[in-house]
């Protein structure tokens, strides 16, 4: 796929490390069908216009859930734009968060202008590009999951099993003959024994660490 059929749009934080890199991008407006940058998560969540099949370039630079409640919208949004993360932070929980909220990509932001281009037509070509490091990180962190894996009990995997298959609490509850606030409570309990706050990331660690 060439270049200048791709739309593409970087989003700025104002971070003097990176402006060398955003410059280098910015040169190359000439390379691609489209090229616009965004100064901060709320411009690009107060944008009227449409970033559907757009790549969107997000430099994440500090932890916290803003950033992935913004990914979230932006797959809200425009569900069939394709998001790249560069981050000098590759905690695996965090990554998995990140991807599960709609990233397509996670990759280093200390990576030259050439990587950040192949990343790009990566995506575009389907693929879901990360570094290295990140690639271990996420190895850690799944091993790490399935040694807490091992801690939930034959019921709260039972539980886990019908939550991840879309069965709502009252259903779950007929299934497996007990009270609604007995599941609350099995849930509440994996929720803790795996360290996870949402049902995105019981679902990530479902499909790649339980197994049935």
């Amino acid at each position: 796929m060439e270049t200048k059929n791709l739309n593409v749009a970087i989003v700025e934080d104002n971070d003097p490390k990176m402006e060398s890199f955003y410059n280098g991008l910015k040169s190359l407006s000439d390379k691609y069908n489209s090229l616009i940058t965004f100064n901060g998560l709320a411009q690009v969540l107060s944008y009227s216009g449409c970033l559907n099949k757009y790549i969107i370039l997000v430099h994440i630079k500090s932890f916290g859930s803003e950033w992935i409640n913004g990914i979230s919208q932006f797959k809200n949004n425009w569900p069939n734009c394709c998001i790249l993360v560069l981050s000098e932070h590759y905690e695996g929980d965090y990554v998995l968060k990140i991807i599960t909220a709609g990233a397509a990509g996670y990759i280093g932001s200390d990576i030259s202008t050439e990587k950040i281009e192949e990343a790009i037509l990566e995506i575009a070509e389907g693929g879901a590009p990360v570094t290295p490091m990140v690639a271990r990180k996420l190895v850690e962190y799944f091993q790490l999951c399935r040694a807490k894996t091992n801690e939930l009990t034959k019921r709260e995997l039972e539980v886990t099993k019908c939550l991840v298959n879309g069965m709502s609490y009252k259903l779950i509850a007929a299934e497996l003959n007990v009270s609604i606030d007995t599941i609350r409570k099995h849930i509440t309990s994996v929720y803790n024994k795996l360290d996870i706050n949402s049902k995105g990331e019981l679902f990530a660690i479902y499909r790649d660490v339980i197994n049935y």
